[in-house]
């Protein structure tokens, strides 16, 4: 029987006909033409049959035709297209990995994106933004599409920066800060402030007065907002740093009778 019969015959023919003329079907025509078809068929048995009747005729099926079968087929059928696709398949549009996102689960959806960095695959910055945060990947496949952005030229912007804080590595994080502040000649009192909570000791710190090297305002009052964020110790080395005149004991004496705020002003004055 020829494909155009059965499309035709489909709209007068009972239920049990179908099926059955569905053996005697000889000339199959392309993937997407069978799964354009199914949505006149109505029923998933009836579906699922043709579509193995295609399969062990030689039709071959591509994501986009799986996708545009969703809903049609059982499944069971669906889900061994996606495991027999993922093992030809190496580079994915975008709606195509959005689709996986729903049936693979993270680590298998996680090697997925990496064979695609690996395959010289392309991400959009919001896409990447999109698998981080809504956690679709782990934590290495997380570092590998920020470094991916990266090494493509992104800019980051410091509100993206804390936004994915939660989600990469600490390290990774302050290279990004130190990356954004370097560029813009020193970081804001109120970005710094935001990511302070998670960066270093240290790195608050080389930020702040690199800051205030650069020109940065930072105001007494400001800079001792950051007073949760550093040890009495650092701030005392911090100061022998940029005070390397008054020894260890005056600072002690120092300490005893004047506030951290007023320390602090002490070196904002310096710089």
């Amino acid at each position: 029987m020829y494909w155009s019969k059965f499309v035709d015959g489909c709209d007068i023919w009972p239920l049990n006909v179908i099926i059955r003329n569905i053996d005697f079907i000889e000339n199959f025509p392309s993937g997407s033409e069978v799964a354009e078809s199914l949505c006149m068929l109505q029923d998933e048995i009836v579906c699922d049959k043709l579509v193995n009747k295609a399969l062990c005729s030689g039709v071959e099926f591509c994501l986009a035709d799986v996708m545009e079968m969703d809903g049609h087929i059982s499944d069971g059928l669906r889900d061994w297209f996606l495991s027999v696709i993922i093992q030809k398949q190496e580079i994915y549009t975008r709606d195509e990995l959005d689709y996986f996102m729903d049936f693979l689960d993270k680590n298998m959806f996680s090697s997925l994106v990496l064979r695609q960095i690996q395959s010289g695959g392309h991400f959009v910055p919001d896409h990447v933004f999109d698998m981080i945060t809504c956690e679709y990947v782990d934590e290495d496949t997380t570092d590998r599409l920020v470094h991916y952005l990266v090494d493509n030229g992104y800019d980051f912007k410091y509100d993206e920066i804390i936004d994915l804080a939660e989600y990469i590595n600490q390290s990774l994080l302050e290279d990004l800060i130190i990356a954004r502040a370097k560029k813009d000649g020193g970081i804001s009192y109120d970005d710094l402030l935001d990511a302070a909570e998670y960066l270093s000791e240290r790195t608050v710190f080389k930020l702040l007065f690199k800051s205030i090297e650069y020109g940065k305002p930072y105001s007494p009052e400001q800079i001792s907002d950051f007073e949760c964020y550093v040890s009495t110790e650092t701030l005392v080395a911090m100061m022998q740093e940029v005070v390397p005149n008054i020894n260890s004991a005056d600072l002690e004496r120092i300490k005893q009778v004047i506030s951290l705020s007023t320390l602090y002003d002490m070196v904002y004055r310096r710089k």
